[in-house]
């Protein structure tokens, strides 16, 4: 078809008939690609779903029409409802810019966006924040060299929350790739960014243990303990060197060559006291430092003794350590100054040979009673370690222990000392229960230790078992002790728990090899495969470990044994009731919970225990659990008849709402029934 230029009849000029055609063409064109009007009214229902159905027909929107100005709008109106919104329709936001980024390099409104998602990032819920890390994640092309958002994901790699952590470390692998600035952070110049880049990647080392990352991240690290730091920023950085060291399954040869080359650090160092506090912090939790850092610690107080300081005391006494007889234990300071030494001393088990000689050059004359009364209870403590095991040593031991026990005993019965002093005078009285038990193996066993070398007669051999037989009630004893304290110390930090279990363990493991070497039936008693992170913790498990597998060999059967535990209980409440044969009794036992602890009760148990004076066959327990009415009161009720008088007793047990583990209260009722025939 030929196009050609025609005249109309008034005479005028007409348009080419190719432009009347194109013109109609583009009108059509523009008409099919033109975005809806009205497509997110839904953003502002007040019906969630509405809402999520709106954002979430936004991506097939996004695909169908990418022009800069809608595209725009669109994700300008996401960020207006990401602002206001709920965490459902922040995620459902989240997860539809994921889907469109292709097509987010065409929003030119980047810091107005930024800043409406930003606004969330300082939200108390850690969900939100997350998801605003989520959503910069996406956002990371329109962006990428934006201060605050490199500052908000920095922030955020220390993040305890774990899903705040992932998508902080989700929207630095974004950004890493993008910016030059936030890629090359942990080669700044600046020390507090590089000390930030450090706490950042052993956060990220811990979450995920890499040997192979771990062994980059040394050179860094020793890199940067070259220099010399304010000493708030030395505290960060060694702070997180402990942890670094700490953080992951590395075997202990590499550590020990990095702290090699950490110790090399001269003693006149500016940051030498920050590097002391290190040592201390990787003395209490790995066990294959301990000899390093003592031998350093001497060699640094011979360089300059006026470091000697609680901190640099804890490596000199440090735990599992033979001191030797060159090393003067004795503090020359002030009289808090041996005190803190000889806590120290206590806390490492270096009680005779540290603690003690500090707790007797403390001047008593100008303390109070009861701080007389204390001093002299720990100078009794720290005389009884043992330094070996025989019939006169425990003796000895157990009158030290007997005094301490008694000015212990007599502070926690003080009404305005009792909270101070009813832990210490409980812990004394299982050591002394201990100390019983194995003064009685020793005085079994100790008359026919000279005859080891030869056979024994079957006389003898008989004669020892019955000795060992005889033992038994004090190992039970000095068991249930312990079994009690450890159920009984609700709210104490995991590491005592950890340690009173272990002592536990340990009394039956000596209950178990009397049980072996007697020819009873024993059961073998199960060991943690872990007890903590705690040296002190470690170590006794060793050695429990190592007692163990030396008792199994003893075990002829290996047959379980249920044992049977008796429990005393002296009631403080007294009271009493009369009634006849055919009665039926209702009985009620009311409690108040009163705690300061974080974690809720969730339910209660309480055990009526039936004691007939005439016929103890007849003694018998009844247990009611019930849950507390707002985690304050309780109540429970016991039905009951009774034929013969007798005494009830009620304890109490409790389970917590965090680890449902099942502790002790020592809270009791007594109630006495008279029966009239």
């Amino acid at each position: 078809m030929e196009l050609i230029e025609r005249d109309r009849e008034d005479g005028q000029d007409t348009h080419p008939i190719y432009i009347e055609i194109l013109s109609g063409v583009l009108e059509i064109i523009a008409q099919s690609g033109r975005p809806p009007e009205n497509n997110m009214t839904g953003l502002r229902s007040p019906s969630l779903g509405d809402q999520l159905a709106t954002v979430a027909s936004t991506a097939s929107l996004v695909e169908a029409h990418p022009f800069p100005m809608y595209v725009n709008m669109i994700v300008v109106r996401l960020a207006d409802a990401f602002k206001d919104g709920s965490n459902p329709l922040r995620m459902t936001i989240a997860r539809v810019l994921s889907e469109c980024r292709s097509h987010l390099s065409l929003v030119f409104s980047g810091s107005e966006i930024f800043k409406r998602f930003l606004s969330v990032s300082h939200s108390n819920d850690p969900v939100a924040r997350a998801m605003t890390l989520q959503v910069l994640a996406s956002l990371a092309p329109i962006s990428p060299e934006s201060k605050q958002v490199h500052h908000l994901i920095v922030e955020s790699m220390s993040a305890e929350d774990a899903g705040e952590f992932q998508a902080a470390c989700h929207a630095m692998a974004e950004f890493a790739h993008l910016s030059s600035e936030l890629g090359n952070l942990g080669q700044s110049d600046c020390m507090q960014m590089r000390i930030r880049y450090l706490q950042i990647s052993c956060n990220c080392l811990c979450r995920v243990p890499n040997e192979r990352k771990w062994q980059m991240l040394c050179g860094p690290f020793l890199a940067t303990i070259e220099h010399e730091l304010p000493t708030k920023l030395a505290i960060r950085l060694y702070r997180t060197l402990g942890q670094f060291l700490c953080c992951s399954d590395v075997a202990a040869e590499q550590v020990l060559l990095v702290l090699d080359s950490i110790l090399r650090t001269p003693v006149a160092h500016t940051n030498i006291s920050q590097l002391i506090e290190f040592c201390c912090q990787i003395t209490s939790h790995l066990p294959f430092v301990v000899g390093k850092l003592h031998h350093w610690a001497r060699g640094v107080v011979e360089k300059e003794s006026h470091l000697l300081r609680p901190s640099l005391a804890y490596l000199l006494l440090a735990p599992s350590v033979q001191l030797s007889e060159d090393i003067d234990t004795l503090m020359n300071g002030t009289d808090l100054d041996r005190y803190v030494i000889a806590r120290v001393a206590f806390r490492n088990g270096q009680w005779k040979r540290a603690a003690l000689p500090n707790l007797q050059a403390i001047c008593t004359d100008r303390l109070s009673l009861e701080n007389c009364e204390w001093i002299q209870a720990l100078r009794e403590l720290a005389a009884s370690q043992l330094s070996e095991f025989s019939v006169s040593a425990l003796f000895e031991q157990n009158k030290h222990l007997y005094r301490v026990h008694a000015i212990l005993k007599s502070l926690a019965q003080s009404s305005q000392h009792e909270a101070a002093f009813a832990f210490p005078s409980e812990w004394v009285a299982c050591l002394l229960y201990s100390s019983d038990a194995a003064l009685q193996i020793a005085s079994a066993v100790s008359p026919t230790l000279n005859w080891c070398k030869h056979p024994l007669s079957a006389a003898v051999v008989f004669r020892v078992k019955r000795a060992l037989e005889a033992c038994e009630y004090g190992i039970g004893r000095a068991c249930q002790a312990w079994l009690r304290l450890a159920r009984s110390s609700f709210g104490a930090d995991e590491e005592s728990i950890d340690f009173l279990a272990l002592q536990h363990t340990q009394c039956a493991l000596v209950q178990y090899a009397v049980q072996c070497v007697t020819g009873r039936q024993a059961s073998a008693v199960p060991l943690p495969t872990s007890s903590g992170n705690s040296t002190h913790t470690q170590l006794l498990l060793e050695q429990l470990q190592m007692a163990s597998s030396q008792i199994a060999q003893l075990a002829a059967n290996d047959e379980g044994i249920s044992i049977q535990m008796s429990v005393s209980i002296h009631s403080q409440i007294k009271d009493n009731i009369t009634i006849s044969t055919t009665d039926t009794v209702p009985i009620q036992v009311d409690g108040v919970i009163s705690t300061t602890h974080t974690v809720p009760v969730h339910s209660v148990i309480i055990t009526a225990s039936l004691q007939f004076p005439t016929m103890s066959a007849l003694n018998y327990n009844e247990t009611r659990t019930v849950k507390p009415t707002q985690n304050i009161h309780f109540t429970a009720n016991f039905l009951m008849q009774f034929k013969q008088t007798c005494n009830m007793e009620f304890s109490v047990e409790f389970v917590d709402g965090e680890q449902g583990k099942r502790w002790v209260s020592d809270t009791t009722a007594s109630l006495k029934v008279d029966v009239k025939e």
